[in-house]
């Protein structure tokens, strides 16, 4: 495949990153303050902190006989309160991964304040999901439709 018209044209590739954007950080920066989850959890403002899994997901946690999950999430805030990096531990659900990182980019919080000035920091939080047992059958136990 040639891309000729990418490589001579500094326009497309300018839309291409205005239209994109960045990608968001998924890697926690070691020079950022950590705080303690206590710390953190006084000043969540907003956001959805029930993440349920895709049924896809449900079944794959059947299907490895869990009936519930934590992971635990470090994210970092900036001076706003926004979360700008998340990291999701890797338990090989990836779309619930995402799902969580999705979600947690959304949560809100009052900016970390150390002598009166608004820091960015890091901290950890566990995200727990517990589903009623043998609810849902695991894709390989369900018989093919005829």
């Amino acid at each position: 495949m040639h891309s000729t018209a990418v490589r001579h044209s500094p326009l497309i590739a300018l839309v291409l990153l205005v239209a994109c954007g960045p990608q968001p950080s998924t890697t926690i920066p070691s020079t950022t303050p950590k705080i303690a989850r206590e710390e953190l959890a006084a000043l969540f403002l907003s956001g959805d902190t029930k993440i349920v899994p895709s049924y896809a997901t449900k079944r794959e946690l059947a299907r490895q006989h869990h009936d519930h999950v934590r992971h635990t999430v470090e994210l970092c805030i900036d001076v706003e309160g926004v979360v700008d990096a998340v990291s999701v531990e890797n338990l090989k659900l990836e779309t619930y991964e995402a799902q969580i990182d999705a979600r947690v980019r959304t949560w809100r919080y009052k900016p970390y304040m150390q002598d009166g000035v608004a820091t960015p920091v890091c901290s950890s939080v566990d995200i727990d999901y517990s589903m009623e047992p043998g609810k849902y059958a695991p894709l390989d136990d369900v018989p093919p439709r005829n």
